[in-house]
């Protein structure tokens, strides 16, 4: 058998050191490639997408520092993992184009910038996590379409705004976790959230919820409030003057009627 007949390739837990292997890109066959607990470093080859027959690419517990869009384009894509790297920059648009993919680990590592939102194409995901990143931005409400998603981990990065609705719909969901962010706003209740507990929400000063959650209240919407009362005086201003112009008109009948009685007397 040659090398170019190899399918799997297993180089796992040594001490081996350097770039990545380049001769890699050249099997055209391989199926699966397992580096980690290694100490390879500098980044990843841009050629490893070329490698259409990969299924599997397990690279955890490196030094790499980059990681080509390249990937993103293996059509045959099933799990990427690549956590507990020096990977640096931010998660590309090209993410949506590995619609096979069911897990893509991206933790611990030195990743910024936002999520995009073409991580809505990953309609086989079913576990994704960037924990421990600097990530920024908002969470996107396109993850509210990965319905076979089992399991979502953001915590300890740097991801602002509200918790999407959309999320509520994923029942497939038993594992989120979001703490250690600055998210705001009130946590919501529907679908898998009423499962979860308060440590999927810890260090986020701006989350409200239940005492479930041992967080404060979510505050009356003062403007929602004014809204209301608004809508209910008018309703009532609306009441009040339609009475009044009954009245008015009733009285106008009456009068009408006496003062033809009155003349009909008089004749």
């Amino acid at each position: 058998m040659t090398m170019q007949a190899l399918q799997r390739l297993y180089l796992t837990q040594n001490r081996l050191k350097g770039s990545f292997p380049d001769m890699v890109c050249k099997l055209g066959n391989l199926g699966l490639i397992s580096l980690q607990r290694n100490d390879f470093s500098g980044p990843i080859p841009g050629c490893l997408g070329n490698v259409s027959s990969l299924r599997e690419i397990y690279l955890p517990e490196n030094e790499f520092i980059v990681f080509p869009p390249t990937l993103w384009s293996l059509q045959n894509l099933l799990r990427l993992d690549l956590h507990s790297n020096n990977l640096r920059g931010s998660i590309p648009r090209e993410i949506g184009n590995a619609k096979t993919a069911i897990l893509i680990d991206l933790s611990h590592n030195k990743l910024s910038g936002e999520i995009p939102s073409t991580i809505g194409g990953l309609i086989a995901l079913m576990n994704f996590s960037v924990a421990h990143n600097t990530i920024q931005g908002s969470i996107p409400d396109t993850f509210g379409k990965l319905m076979d998603l089992h399991s979502l981990d953001l915590s300890y990065n740097n991801f602002s705004g509200i918790i999407p609705k959309s999320l509520e719909g994923l029942i497939s969901m038993n594992y989120f976790n979001v703490s250690h962010n600055r998210l705001t706003g009130e946590i919501p209740s529907g679908g898998p959230f009423a499962n979860f507990t308060y440590e999927s929400f810890l260090s986020n000063d701006g989350l409200c919820g239940t005492p479930r959650m041992h967080l404060p209240l979510c505050p009356t919407n003062p403007l929602h409030t004014s809204k209301k009362n608004r809508v209910v005086l008018i309703v009532l201003v609306s009441l009040a003057l339609l009475v009044v112009l009954v009245a008015s008109a009733t009285v106008r009948i009456l009068d009408f009627q006496e003062a033809q009685w009155g003349a009909s007397q008089s004749t």
